[in-house]
């Protein structure tokens, strides 16, 4: 049986990136929660402004980065829970993430 607590961590399993920035940081859980996920907002930033002028062979590949961190978020459901264990939430955002084309 699991025996889970806080954070979402369950016993033997390793320390999450919130756990390690509190521990490095000696910060609290939320303002730790807020330091990761300003990062990442600034890493999406970074890939789609560097994505949008690409042109030929390259943009394929960068394509697939994308849609593989499009993913990740996905699995975790913007930190709240993750998709395995809600799966029923992911369905449509699997579909809208590569099956349904965005125009721009």
């Amino acid at each position: 049986m699991y025996q889970c607590t806080q954070l979402g961590k369950c016993k033997n399993d390793a320390p999450s990136a919130v756990v390690c920035y509190m521990t490095e940081y000696s910060m609290t859980e939320e303002e730790a929660m807020a330091a990761v996920a300003e990062m990442v907002e600034q890493v999406w930033r970074r890939m789609n402004r560097d994505y949008i002028p690409m042109k030929g062979t390259i943009k394929p590949a960068a394509q697939c980065s994308l849609n593989l961190g499009r993913s990740f978020e996905t699995f975790y459901l913007h930190g709240s829970k993750d998709g395995v264990t809600y799966g029923s939430d992911v369905k449509e955002l699997i579909t809208l993430y590569f099956l349904k084309q965005v125009h721009v």
